[in-house]
């Protein structure tokens, strides 16, 4: 449930590639979104120092898009659209 994402520590992401436990910032079309890539609770939305996280998973339209790839790399989901991950914790 929720209190389990509260209490759940990912692995550290410095350097690596997106994978499973990883929080991403993207920018998109000027708009800033926070993910959660999760083996599971897609859709979930839980806030956090005011901010919004959405969780994904891998078998997701922008969880497929983002995994594997690094910071500062892009990223698209939808035709014409494309975005850049700002930050991966």
């Amino acid at each position: 449930g929720v209190e389990e994402l509260r209490s759940f520590k990912p692995p550290d992401f410095t350097d690596k590639p997106i994978g499973i436990g990883a929080l991403i910032e993207t920018e998109m079309g000027g708009e800033r979104d926070l993910f959660f890539l999760l083996e599971c609770g897609g859709g979930t939305e839980v806030q956090e120092d005011g901010r919004v996280i959405t969780v994904i998973t891998p078998e997701s339209p922008v969880g497929a898009s983002l995994l594997g790839k690094k910071e500062g790399k892009t990223y698209s989901f939808r035709a014409g659209m494309e975005g850049e991950i700002r930050h991966i914790e």
